[in-house]
């Protein structure tokens, strides 16, 4: 790691309850054309159990940050220590970052067990901001709002069923190890979704806000995603993956008493 960029976090950083918060300055900034993200600032946005110095050091995201080139790192914020009964939900960690936000700012929201292949991340969310105004590196190019997910189907009492249609799914993911990868494709990307899987998400911060765009936080760890996607394209905004390569370790809990929690509380809201 290299060691001015950590002096440059820790000497940011400010006690909370149950997480510590690097806070990235917040400036005012003119209102550019909604198309136009060439020259805008990043900023990855990450929540983790992991104390700081951990989440550097042990971290899957962590580590593969401070092999970017300084020249091309994107700035952060971690919540860090975010577990035991002070735990806080992705989406209230979200739009505290998305208030805090400049107007022009490309907010990278991203678990902590991602592997960033491409050192060219500020790029990519440029990019991508140029065209869409949320992407992501996977999701559904059509949704169904009865299915909880943008990959699988589900039964009326929420049992898992088969794959989406090859034809509705965008974008590619690597699940396996990061030195020898074997990339699960899901569909051409880029491509305009209607549904991103919220493993990593790039939000322009400033439309986002202008269309009333936020995280539900009545949900937690699962369903905030699908429910920050329909709530954009309600709202207007156009959403897309873009190719950026990036190894997750983990995969979907669908079988878990919270998913299933999380699950009618979604479809209560965009189902019935």
């Amino acid at each position: 790691m290299q060691s001015g960029w950590r002096s440059k976090i820790n000497t940011t950083l400010s006690g909370a309850t149950g997480y510590r918060v690097t806070k990235a300055p917040v400036t005012k900034a003119a209102a550019e054309p909604r198309r136009t993200a060439t020259d805008a600032p990043v900023r990855v946005v990450v929540a983790t159990t992991l104390d700081l110095e951990d989440f550097h050091e042990r971290s899957d995201l962590g580590r593969s940050l401070a092999s970017i080139p300084t020249a091309l790192r994107p700035e952060l914020t971690v919540y860090a220590g975010n577990r035991g009964a002070t735990v806080r939900g992705l989406p209230g960690l979200y739009n505290e970052a998305l208030e805090s936000a400049a107007e022009n700012e490309l907010l990278v929201l991203v678990h902590d067990d991602v592997h960033l292949h491409d050192w060219y991340l500020a790029a990519r969310a440029r990019e991508a901001m140029a065209r869409f105004d949320v992407a992501g590196i996977a999701g559904a190019v059509r949704s169904d709002p009865a299915d909880p997910s943008w990959y699988f189907t589900f039964g009326p009492d929420l049992t898992r069923g088969p794959r989406q249609p090859a034809a509705n799914l965008s974008g590619s993911v690597n699940h396996g190890p990061k030195d020898a990868p074997k990339v699960q494709v899901y569909g051409r990307a880029p491509a305009a979704c209607a549904l991103l899987d919220g493993v990593l998400l790039i939000v322009h911060a400033g439309r986002a806000r202008a269309a009333g765009v936020r995280f539900d936080e009545q949900f937690r760890f699962h369903l905030y995603d699908l429910d920050f996607c329909r709530t954009a394209r309600r709202q207007g905004l156009r959403l897309g993956t873009w190719p950026i390569s990036i190894t997750h370790g983990s995969r979907g809990a669908w079988d878990s008493e919270a998913f299933t929690d999380a699950a009618q509380v979604y479809l209560t809201k965009w189902a019935s």
